[in-house]
């Protein structure tokens, strides 16, 4: 019976062993430049499918999930009229969750945005947000 007890236990002491080593591993690759470029590039191929546009990132670096640095951004609508396009973003999270993400600041540099209305309604409630003295705001 010892002989059984002994080998359970060394069994056990593996697995933990090898269960550390697989969540040092991930924590490793979560932090990588690299492995977060990927899983946004996936995630902007799954949105580019989904809105029947185009979303593109370049690369993608997070810092403890506060800030976000993203390189080589750009995003179609679906006629396919560039939106934005930045060089580099930096965002400043405050808060996220499975369903929900709140940024305290959004900086881009040398970016373009462009905002394309149909109807005058689309103007009035952008101009509540930030006046455009070319639109009379």
């Amino acid at each position: 019976m010892p002989k059984v007890a002994n080998i359970f236990l060394r069994s056990c002491g593996i697995f933990l062993e090898i269960l550390a080593l697989a969540i040092i591993l991930v924590a490793f690759l979560i932090r990588s430049s690299s492995f977060q470029t990927y899983v946004a590039q996936r995630a902007a191929m799954h949105f580019s499918k989904e809105w029947k546009t185009q979303v593109q990132i370049k690369k993608v670096d997070i810092n403890f999930f506060e800030r976000v640095y993203l390189e080589g951004v750009s995003l179609n609508d679906r006629q396919q009229r560039p939106l934005l396009k930045v060089a580099s973003l930096e965002a400043i999270v405050r808060e996220f969750g499975t369903e929900h993400l709140i940024l305290d600041e959004i900086v881009l540099c040398n970016g373009q945005v462009w905002i394309c209305l149909k109807n005058r309604f689309y103007l009035q409630s952008f101009e509540r947000c930030t006046p455009f003295p070319e639109f009379g705001g």
